[in-house]
């Protein structure tokens, strides 16, 4: 499944820059974010199933993939970015032109020069692009590197399935039972809480909007730091780039700390840890990154660093609690999208009307919402302890009956 859904996204990335009209270009970002989430469900089950109770330190390097990513694809696409050049239109008359030369620069080799000229009454500003934009080229590379690693999986599957045996033949009656229970027990809740369903309704939503508030906050982040940065303390465009750039940098660090924190720190301990610096660092930024660019600077990078582990910890945690099945991931995969996009638009609408500093004021609602839920979600865990405490006790009952059974076999004979 994974190596299928990698060669979809892949293939769904070439066809990008090509995309002729807007609303193909919807159908094929639809269809990667399609092959994406499946890829995040199947990754993390499979995590979850190869290390059991000690999975919350792998799934922060599953996760950190992703914050190293961010911030080393926008340096395989520089390259092929259109690099422009600002000059100054004249100050009377208005005239179009298209310009197409080849013009020799004083540090580089010929360079193909196409720009538009555009000039109104006043003093306005056009733009000469030095060089056009061959974007398709980055995809290429991004889809190159995507299908390669398909290849992978599909060397795994290839080889595993040589030992796989295949099943019997079952009646089609007898299928569609197993068929129908089997969707009756993913959508129950208490098939994760040992029956428990109450239990398993409370973790449940009480997780959802964990997520929703998680990868909501991360949207924000991710997308609004560089628009604060230059509006409200008059950061340039390029500084506004630098201060992302770091941003995601140390949520790729916080990513790969969380993994060697986790080896060391019990996991209802770590997400206290986790959430509360993004409490703290949050309450800091709206107190002294109002009118100081170097608090923005020094603080932002704080909050990526603790912000980055909670998402990977939680899963880690949830699983410690309850069995995580593919149902149950991607109901707090849903809950996340919901956030993600929520989040984003009421930024958006609270930027615009209330200014840039509303920016703030809602990565502080996030970082109380994230401390808030992180206790409220700990305590509910405590009263039931971990599942992998009752398998060791049902695992030492079945041995302690095999014993017994066998030792009444032998006193008979």
């Amino acid at each position: 499944m994974i190596g299928v859904c990698l060669t979809g996204g892949g293939i769904a990335t070439i066809f990008v820059p090509f995309s002729p009209t807007v609303e193909l270009l919807w159908l094929i970002i639809v269809i990667q974010g399609t092959f994406e989430g499946i890829i995040n469900i199947a990754g993390q089950k499979l995590i979850l199933l190869l290390w059991e109770k000690d999975a919350a330190s792998p799934l922060h390097i599953l996760h950190g993939g992703f914050g190293i990513g961010s911030f080393i694809i926008p340096l395989i696409a520089n390259p092929f970015l259109a690099i422009p050049r600002e000059t100054h239109a004249g100050l009377n008359g208005t005239w179009n032109e298209t310009l197409g030369r080849q013009s020799s620069m004083a540090n580089n080799t010929n360079a193909s020069l196409s720009a538009t000229h555009a000039r109104t009454f006043g003093n306005d500003t056009t733009t000469e692009y030095l060089r056009e934009s061959r974007i398709e080229y980055a995809y290429l590379i991004s889809a190159i590197i995507t299908l390669a690693l398909s290849a992978v999986f599909y060397g795994y599957h290839c080889r595993g399935y040589r030992f796989q045996k295949s099943p019997g033949a079952e009646h089609n009656e007898t299928k569609m039972h197993k068929f129908t229970e089997h969707c009756k027990t993913m959508i129950n809740p208490k098939t994760c809480t040992d029956g428990k369903l109450f239990y398993g309704i409370q973790m449940f939503s009480i997780l959802f909007i964990y997520y929703f508030n998680i990868v909501g906050g991360e949207r924000i982040l991710g997308k609004f730091i560089r628009a604060y940065a230059i509006e409200q303390l008059d950061f340039s465009v390029s500084e506004g780039s630098y201060i992302n750039t770091t941003f995601w940098i140390s949520f790729a660090v916080g990513r790969i700390s969380g993994f060697i924190a986790a080896r060391y720190i019990p996991i209802r301990m770590l997400i206290l840890i986790e959430t509360g610096g993004v409490f703290v660092f949050s309450i800091l930024l709206n107190i002294f990154a109002v009118d100081n660019t170097l608090a923005l600077w020094i603080l932002i990078q704080p909050l990526g660093l603790f912000h980055a582990p909670c998402f990977p910890s939680m899963m880690g945690w949830a699983d410690f609690h309850m069995e995580m099945s593919g149902m149950a991931i991607t109901f707090l995969l849903l809950g996340g999208s919901c956030g993600g996009v929520a989040y984003l638009k009421i930024t958006g609408f609270l930027f615009e009307t209330y200014g840039p500093r509303a920016f703030l004021y809602h990565i502080l609602g996030y970082g109380i919402a994230c401390i808030s839920l992180a206790i409220l979600l700990d305590v509910i865990g405590a009263q039931h302890g971990s599942r992998f405490v009752d398998m060791k006790k049902d695992i030492v009952s079945h041995e302690e009956d095999v014993e017994m059974i066998l030792a009444k076999y032998l006193y008979i004979i």
